[in-house]
């Protein structure tokens, strides 16, 4: 009996390292690789139970006089990816090739962008996630914000930043929630480099709820005062908290009865 316990244990362990050692699943963010095309649906990765589709995705252009919407995220090629488990099902959007969502210091070629009066700055990033589960619920959304930014100083209230914020809609209930407030802001040295995050409950009448389906619009800001300031936005991290199954609850309401 023991060595078929042991048997059984290797067998385990052998399966755990498979799963481990497969990569992670990555999808686009959103289809359409150019200005002006027509876009498709978004792409959908499934973790924990939990299907993450992207169903919207949209760029905003331009300087202080105009903004012109790019119509998709395609031309960025922004990736979702499914991350390993920390005890949260969790994914990230991060740039092509692994690199980083955007950077100041990249120049992309807009195509629709021909007014010098305009720029080529990305300005706005507005992403829309929709979380659905036949088996799962959720109770808590967090965000995680990693870049840096850097450049000339230039007074307390003209500081270049990235900002992130989210507002969660539940449908199954129905509920929110909101994350607002999380910033990658330059330091009065002038350099910021680190991660900053935020979560929030989905509840309803300040009843905290658990959700199985769920959109997530996420509203990326980047800030840059001065030409001489460079933020890069390397991934923004999307956490789960799965809510207990009734289950378990009743079997931890036994085991301390």
């Amino acid at each position: 009996m023991m060595c078929t316990k042991i048997r059984i244990g290797l067998v385990l362990a052998a399966l755990a390292l498979i799963g481990l050692a497969r990569p992670a699943e990555a999808v686009n963010l959103w289809n359409g690789n150019a200005v002006g095309a027509s876009v498709t649906a978004g792409g959908s990765v499934t973790v924990g139970g939990l299907t993450i589709t992207a169903t919207s995705c949209n760029a905003i252009i331009g300087g202080s006089a105009v903004s012109k919407s790019m119509g998709g995220c395609g031309i960025l090629n922004l990736q979702l990816v499914v991350l390993a488990s920390t005890g949260r099902p969790q994914v990230e959007i991060i740039g092509a090739a692994n690199g980083p969502v955007f950077s100041t210091a990249t120049t992309i070629n807009f195509t629709n962008n021909t007014s010098a009066s305009e720029g080529a700055g990305l300005d706005d990033l507005l992403v829309t996630l929709t979380v659905t589960s036949s088996t799962k619920t959720v109770d808590n959304v967090g965000a995680i914000l990693t870049g840096s930014v850097s450049g000339k100083h230039q007074s307390s209230t003209e500081l270049a930043n990235i900002s992130l914020g989210e507002n969660i809609s539940s449908s199954t209930p129905v509920g929110s929630g909101t994350i607002s407030g999380l910033n990658l802001s330059q330091l009065p040295s002038g350099t910021f480099a680190g991660s900053v995050s935020a979560y929030s409950t989905i509840n309803n009448g300040g009843s905290n709820l658990a959700s199985s389906n769920f959109t997530i619009a996420k509203d990326i800001r980047l800030n840059p005062p001065g030409n001489a300031d460079v933020l890069v936005l390397t991934s923004v991290i999307q956490r789960l908290h799965e809510a207990p199954e009734p289950a378990s609850l009743a079997v931890l309401a036994v085991g301390l009865g």
